[in-house]
């Protein structure tokens, strides 16, 4: 619940601003991410990444995009804006399956309609 409202609140921030992410996000990224802000933690090595307060984990298999193309997780950084699509394996842990380093948190926001 404490994750539902954090987006809410960031998207409803970002919508009151009247900023809009189509000319910001590059053409071969998806319009919306389940997931997106600004990485406080990565950790490559224990295999985490903590963004909006949500630990996420990471590894080999996890897909990294920057506006130039397919990159690794040495690319991202602390302070990085990200969009992240992700799956809840059997433990209950959120695995990041896909994850896109965006220009701004602007660019996180979907095309308007």
């Amino acid at each position: 619940m404490r994750f539902l409202l954090q987006g809410t609140a960031m998207t409803t921030l970002l919508l009151i601003t009247g900023l809009t992410s189509a000319a910001e996000r590059p053409a071969h990224y998806p319009p919306s991410f389940p997931v997106a802000g600004i990485a406080t933690e990565v950790d490559t090595l224990r295999g985490r990444l903590i963004v909006n307060d949500l630990l996420l984990y990471i590894d080999s298999h996890t897909e990294v995009y920057s506006p130039r193309g397919r990159t690794s997780l040495v690319d991202l950084k602390e302070g990085n804006t990200l969009g992240i699509r992700y799956a809840t394996d059997g433990d209950g842990k959120l695995r990041a399956e896909e994850i896109w380093i965006l220009p701004s948190i602007r660019s996180a926001l979907p095309p308007p309609p």
